[in-house]
């Protein structure tokens, strides 16, 4: 397995991205953006709960009601996750932990990118 790269900056962020995914920018950028986290932050939260099973069912709830907004395309992204080592997934699309790589990249979005919580369907 590859050090994980250091990333210090938005930009060196968006440029790991680019190398990840040919991220270029363009579109709904941001939003994509917050979806990979969002679904990142599903990730380690369920892993973060495996010693508690209420709260750990209560987070798969939460991740397979947002995978149902766009299943077909939230089904994609979770493969393309896990063959690019930002999650593992067992059986089901729901059943998804983060990596290391993952929590990376969660880290400096969390680190470098704000979005209004009232937006989004997490809720964190």
């Amino acid at each position: 397995m590859a050090a994980l790269p250091k990333i210090n900056s938005e930009t060196e962020l968006l440029e790991f991205l680019t190398a990840e995914f040919a991220f270029c920018g363009c579109g709904y950028y941001e939003e994509a953006i917050r979806d990979l986290r969002d679904l990142l932050e599903f990730a380690r939260r369920r892993q973060d709960s495996l010693d508690d099973a209420d709260r750990f069912h209560s987070v798969t709830k939460e991740l397979d009601e947002w995978l149902l907004r766009a299943p077909g395309l939230s089904t994609w992204i979770v493969w393309l996750l896990d063959d690019r080592d930002f999650i593992w997934h067992g059986k089901r699309t729901s059943d998804c932990y983060i990596s290391d790589k993952g929590r990376l990249v969660l880290d400096s979005i969390d680190l470098y990118y704000s979005f209004d919580e009232a937006e989004t369907e997490n809720g964190g």
